[in-house]
């Protein structure tokens, strides 16, 4: 498998942007995460890369941990993300099936 940055770059603004979502953790296996934090301690851009975006040939696989706004609904929140991550494939026209997983890390 292989980690598309730009894509996971993205897909964090996206999340971030999400109502009820106050903040976005580094996502994945500890080798991801791992990955995706050193590729931020060097990277230039202002955006960190932290929802986990693996492509297979078959699949990609997205991993988003996220921190919930305790005055929002923790599972419309879930949805709501999982949603948007469908929703920004489909417009950009992912070809290959997706495996999208969202976690409540924290709620606050």
């Amino acid at each position: 498998m292989s980690i598309d940055l730009d894509l996971s770059r993205e897909l964090t603004r996206l999340v971030q942007e999400t109502e009820g979502v106050t903040d976005v953790y580094a996502a994945g296996s500890l080798g991801t995460v791992i990955s995706l934090s050193a590729v931020n301690a060097v990277s230039d851009s202002a955006d960190d890369a932290k929802v986990a975006v693996a492509r297979s040939t078959e699949r990609v696989d997205i991993h988003a941990n996220i921190c919930v706004n305790s005055s929002h609904s923790v599972p419309v929140t879930l949805r709501a993300v999982s949603d948007v991550i469908a929703t920004y494939l489909n417009t950009v026209g992912s070809a290959e099936p997706a495996f999208i997983s969202v976690k409540a890390s924290r709620i606050e």
